[in-house]
């Protein structure tokens, strides 16, 4: 049984009597209480002002300041045994040799808390390109695929390490919590291979020093723009891309894209043997 006013201004209930078919509509009236059609519009507009204020008075979850939202997803990272990297590197060449005969061009690996990685790594050599492995445990690294699938020990003067510088404690990672500057949330957004759904899009200045002393020079030391992709929820970093600006006006910036995928995943890296 429902109220209702009729046409007439009088309040009335009606019942319904159900049949297997069809509903029977009765309906009753109290006589002796008259409400006008002046009153109901008074009645309707007041319940349609509560409404509004009780929306407007609502409150929303507060929003995470950016500078948090890089601080957790740096936790996060840190804490992982181990993650999967894509590297892809385009613009002016980031050289891998102080003779700069050697250039980066890509990478792919995994990388086994705490300073373990192996890779797959494409090389830029004048009229050569090529692909080689190179395993990393600390400070030590070995090449194999360039000459033999022998493995061979790497000088200390070879610019990439991929352990050196995706490590969660002292690389790059560690540095998106001291390094930043001007950090800003530009939204939400999603990228191509990654998750499905949308991702915080963090963006800011890093300071060079850090990084191209982690690098041993693939990084200038100048200040970078960057760009991160973090899951709202898992604070998990998805995307970096750093945009290293070239400091004369001829040569072309330098740009690094790093992917990150199977958290906390790992694989067995050990030091080749003798």
């Amino acid at each position: 049984m429902a109220w209702i006013i009729d046409n007439t201004g009088y309040i009335c209930h009606i019942f319904l009597l159900y049949h297997p078919s069809q509903v029977f509509p009765g309906k009753s009236c109290l006589p002796n209480i008259v409400i006008g059609k002046n009153v109901v519009k008074r009645i309707l507009f007041l319940l349609f002002v509560i409404l509004l204020i009780s929306a407007c008075n609502r409150t929303e979850p507060e929003a995470i300041p950016p500078q948090q939202i890089v601080a957790n997803s740096a936790e996060r990272m840190i804490n992982l045994d181990g993650f999967k990297f894509a590297i892809d590197i385009s613009g002016a060449p980031a050289f891998l040799d102080v003779d700069q005969n050697f250039s980066l061009a890509s990478a792919e690996g995994f990388y086994v808390a705490p300073d373990k990685a192996i890779a797959a790594v494409r090389v830029l050599a004048p009229g050569l390109v090529t692909e080689v492995n190179i395993l990393s445990v600390g400070q030590e690294q070995w090449l194999s695929g360039l000459v033999s699938d022998e493995w061979t020990a790497l000088p200390p003067d070879w610019g990439f390490n991929p352990a050196t510088l995706v490590d969660a404690e002292s690389g790059f990672i560690s540095a998106l919590t001291s390094d930043l500057s001007e950090i800003q949330l530009s939204g939400m957004s999603k990228i191509d291979g990654g998750p499905d759904q949308e991702l915080f899009l963090i963006t800011g200045i890093m300071e060079g020093g850090r990084i191209s002393e982690l690098s041993q020079g693939l990084f200038r030391s100048e200040p970078h723009q960057i760009q991160l992709w973090i899951a709202p929820d898992t604070y998990e970093l998805y995307r970096v891309v750093i945009n290293a600006e070239s400091t004369t006006e001829i040569e072309e910036a330098t740009v690094w894209r790093v992917d990150f995928r199977e958290f906390d995943d790992t694989v067995d890296i050990s030091p080749p043997s003798p």
